[in-house]
């Protein structure tokens, strides 16, 4: 997945008006979106228009980028790529006019401000229309970045629920996603789901320490809102709970401590330096999961596989529903030849997850399918590593892809090698 914006990134240029205007035949598409029909010559010519704002785009000059990719959609309205870059353009051109007004504003240009201002809601209403049309129009095939994007113009419209939902559907098709995870947790807090946004945060916190110095202060807010909330309703015992996050997450947030310094060691890749810290971290606070996550990833880097599955077996089992941790754990099992073991957990964590849906598999998949190859099964690996494509995340399916031609070959070679010693 490409890089993400999160809630709190603020870029655009000045906006531009047009009305989207096309006639199409419809059709219908799996997952039941509807799709216009264009023709061939009419997608050369959306393709033609796109390439005029192409440049633009790659330059973030939305302003300059908009007419073309009008034009685009007017010829073609199932040019995905178009709508695409137009749904965004419309929320980055909303978010400079606001950012303009505001400005003409504290220069004292009130009338001129309040001109400006009145268009802003026309962008976002264009993005948030167009956002939804790509993704009916993808249907079953929508993008996690489509609903990010999607989530975001719900954000600058003030729509949090919205864009919580936008958000939630991200994470089920991309559940590591470190941007994904900040903004949902944000987009929980803003609905006061504490309890939500610090469980996401939390989450956040195990998978993403280079977010580390943006999640604590949050985290530490969520947590003490939490505790607020819970101790006006009576729930005592989960008040406390919350208070002590709160009091440990609120310590870290202002920098300095063992913990930022690892992330920042980690972050340099002076994974030596950071095992120490993070040992010593595990070490005063056992129950401190993000700690041992991070400790386990820094023994994979430096190689240290036997101590890495220590670890990580350590934290799966304290957190037996994290999936990427599942698939590191299986890999390392792999890299030691302990190939039985690897397929164990690679089902027990297929176990685990399979109610999550299939996206959750990917990778745990992929691992299964080399841990059966490190065990000589290179059928049954070939059929994992084909479960693993099915998970729909573009680039497990990449590299599964590869994984089964070299199954495909290895199976062949086998077969020769069976007739070679048959006919001697």
């Amino acid at each position: 997945m490409r890089r993400l914006e999160t809630v709190v990134r603020v870029r655009g240029v000045l906006p531009t008006l047009c009305v989207l205007l096309a006639v199409a035949t419809p059709i219908l598409l799996a997952g039941g979106a509807v799709r216009a029909a264009c023709s061939e010559t009419h997608q050369q010519e959306a393709e033609l228009a796109y390439g005029t704002a192409s440049e633009f785009l790659t330059a973030g000059r939305w302003m300059a980028a908009i007419p073309s990719l009008e034009s685009a959609q007017s010829i073609c309205p199932e040019h995905l790529k178009t709508l695409e870059a137009l749904a965004k353009a419309y929320r980055e051109a909303g978010t400079a006019t606001k950012a303009r007004a505001d400005s003409l504003k504290t220069a004292g240009a009130v009338g001129i401000a309040a001109e400006v201002d009145a268009r802003v809601p026309v962008f976002f209403e264009k993005s948030k229309a167009a956002y939804a049309r790509l993704i009916a129009l993808r249907g079953n095939e929508a993008e996690a970045e489509d609903l990010v994007g999607q989530g975001l113009t719900l954000v600058r419209m003030k729509d949090f629920p919205g864009a919580r939902a936008s958000f939630l559907k991200a994470r089920a098709l991309a559940p590591d996603d470190c941007q994904i995870l900040f903004n949902l947790g944000m987009m929980h807090y803003s609905v006061q789901d504490f309890r939500g946004a610090v469980a996401v945060m939390e989450e956040g916190l195990q998978n993403c320490p280079d977010l580390a110095d943006k999640i604590y202060p949050r985290l530490a807010d969520a947590a003490k809102k939490a505790a607020e909330k819970e101790s006006k309703i009576g729930n005592t015992a989960d008040a406390a709970q919350f208070n002590a996050k709160y009091q440990e997450y609120a310590k870290e947030s202002g920098g300095g401590t063992t913990f930022s310094l690892a992330v920042q060691k980690m972050k340099t890749g002076l994974y030596e330096e950071a095992i120490v810290l993070w040992r010593q971290i595990v070490a005063e606070n056992p129950g401190k999961q993000a700690a041992r996550l991070n400790l386990a990833k820094c023994l994979r880097a430096r190689g240290e596989h036997e101590q890495a599955v220590v670890a990580y077996q350590q934290f799966v089992q304290a957190d037996p529903g994290n999936e990427r941790a599942i698939a590191e754990l299986i890999e390392e099992l792999t890299l030691l030849k302990r190939c039985a073991e690897a397929q164990t957990v690679a089902q027990e964590g297929v176990r685990q997850l399979t109610p999550r849906g299939q996206q959750h598999l990917g990778w745990i998949y992929y691992y299964w399918g080399d841990a059966l190859e490190c065990g000589g099964d290179f059928a049954a690996a070939r059929e994992k590593f084909r479960l693993a494509g099915d998970s729909g995340d573009p680039e497990v399916l990449k590299v599964a892809s590869r994984k089964i031609e070299r199954q495909d070959q290895l199976i062949e070679r086998e077969k020769k090698q069976k007739e070679q010693a048959a006919g001697g």
